[in-house]
C-alpha cells in the first residue's frame, strides 16, 4: 500500500483491513520519504519502507488470483447459513 500526505484514514483503513483477512496477503506500506504520512484529519501513518513510487505498478496475476481465491474463501466462511 502506498501513503502519502493528506490521504483519507479511510483511504488507508479500509484496503489494510480488507488486506489483512487474508491470510497469504504480505502488506508493505510504502512511502516516497521516510517522514509519516499526514492524513487528512491530522492522523501519521508511518511507511515500512521508503521506497521510490513509480507511476505504475506490475501485478503478478498468479499472485493475484491465489489472493482473489484466499479472500473469496473468508468471505463465504463468514456468510450466515
Amino acid at each position: 500500500m502506498i501513503i502519502f500526505d493528506a490521504m483519507t484514514n479511510q483511504d488507508f483503513v479500509g484496503p489494510h483491513d480488507c488486506f489483512s483477512r487474508v491470510r497469504v496477503a504480505e502488506i508493505d506500506v510504502l512511502s516516497k520519504t521516510a517522514a509519516p504520512a499526514v492524513t487528512d484529519a491530522g492522523g501519521r501513518i508511518l511507511a515500512d519502507r521508503r521506497r521510490p513510487i513509480v507511476s505504475s505498478f506490475v501485478l503478478n496475476m498468479k499472485s493475484f488470483a491465489g489472493c482473489k481465491r484466499a479472500a473469496d474463501s473468508w468471505v463465504r466462511s463468514r456468510r450466515p447459513a
